[in-house]
């Protein structure tokens, strides 16, 4: 598939994960998480390299691919709603169809399981199936009967898939992960236990990383915890 080409940014971040990009939901701009065959400067503006062209223009944000076409919001001049954005897709030809409009303009969250795309950003929620969209409500529960209770999912603004369930953080929730295990290097020869310690994925290493996580040290940790018990 083409890569396309945008005349306006707020400059390249390849730190920070795609979906955590800060943008303008003013004016649509995002910052790119990769860029192909143009230059950006540390202002933010793109220059084509020698021997390409652009494609297409226009204020965009959000893109997802799906095999041949890509989901993304775009800002549009004369919507049929107050924010002024429209869920689009753009195919390998660069024509653009317009899925629905939407009701909020915050930067939208993708999953995708089997053929079907789930996204959310707080406000809005829904499924694009065969480049069709249709809202994602609950559905009839299917197997046993059950006492449980089914609802709408909450409009959270991040969604994930995790061993076969999804799960959605909301209210602007973010988490921070730290991954513990064996480093990418060798490491000294020695007893399990050593090893553990070495690559600190021991108890007091594993106890050190949350507690750095937490912004605490081991002993105002004590003390907190020890203010809470009531005698």
């Amino acid at each position: 598939m083409k890569v396309l080409i945008f005349d306006k940014t707020q400059g390249l971040n390849n730190v920070d994960k795609p979906v955590e990009l800060p943008y303008d939901k003013d004016v649509g701009l995002t910052y790119l998480s990769k860029s192909v065959n143009v230059n950006v400067d540390n202002k933010g503006k793109i220059q084509r390299r020698k021997g390409a062209s652009r494609v297409l223009s226009g204020n965009f944000h959000s893109l997802f691919a799906i095999l041949d076409y890509f989901i993304c919001v775009e800002k549009v001049a004369s919507p049929p709603n107050a924010t002024g954005n429209a869920l689009t897709i753009l195919d390998t030809l660069y024509n653009k169809t317009v899925l629905g409009y939407l009701t909020g303009s915050g930067r939208m969250s993708y999953q995708k399981v089997g053929n079907r795309v789930y996204f959310a950003n707080g406000t809005n929620r829904g499924i694009i199936e065969n480049r069709i969209y249709s809202p994602w409500n609950k559905q009839d529960h299917v197997g046993p009967v059950t006492d449980k209770v089914f609802s709408n999912p909450p409009k959270g603004h991040l969604i994930c898939l995790h061993h076969g369930r999804m799960f959605m953080a909301e209210n602007n929730f973010t988490a921070t992960i730290k991954l513990l295990g064996i480093p990418d290097k060798f490491i000294e020869h020695g007893t399990p236990d050593d090893l553990y310690r070495e690559c600190g994925i021991d108890a007091k290493g594993i106890t050190n990383t949350v507690l750095e996580l937490l912004g605490k040290t081991e002993s105002n940790m004590h003390q907190s915890l020890h203010s809470q018990v009531k005698i």
